[in-house]
């Protein structure tokens, strides 16, 4: 009398592992759907040369940090279902390159849009309150951090290049 129940109770939690492991298996499917619309997204990246809107592309890359950051936590929950499902830990290389590969656009358009405020201060602000020195240093460290983004971009467009040869 007891060992159809048992059956039944088997059953019961097969068809709920299979419906958890289909569920997995769609997260998965999304995740990676959205790191390739993330990837996407960054290559417009490049294409960004308008100075007037250079605040919307520092926004614009804060949002896809944050989406890069949801990301990240996606990624960490499928991993946990996987392993209690013990099966291989499923890895996101796209993502980690995401991750590298932002940064240098984020840092050069802060850096461009601080240039703006800084010379709207210097050009529209009071006589009196600019300061020889400090505005030497401050062209300085805005040329020494010009020069490293221009090298950066450079060998990237270099890298590129060869790789579209092979």
């Amino acid at each position: 009398k007891i060992n159809p129940i048992f059956d039944e109770n088997d059953e019961l939690i097969e068809n709920a592992k299979h419906k958890k492991e289909n569920e997995l298996i769609a997260k998965r499917e999304k995740l990676i759907l959205e790191i390739e619309k993330e990837s996407r997204r960054m290559e417009e990246f490049t294409e960004f040369a308008e100075l007037d809107r250079m605040q919307q592309y520092v926004t614009d890359v804060r949002q896809l940090q944050k989406r890069i950051q949801e990301s990240e936590e996606a990624v960490q929950f499928i991993n946990k279902e996987e392993e209690l499902f013990k099966w291989e830990l499923t890895k996101y290389p796209e993502l980690d390159k995401l991750k590298v590969n932002i940064e240098p656009y984020q840092k050069f358009f802060n850096l461009v849009l601080k240039w703006q405020r800084t010379e709207k201060r210097w050009m529209d602000g009071g006589f009196l309150d600019l300061n020889g020195e400090s505005m030497e240093a401050d062209v300085d460290e805005f040329s020494r951090e010009i020069f490293k983004t221009l090298k950066f971009f450079q060998m990237k467009q270099k890298k590129e290049l060869q790789e579209k040869r092979k």
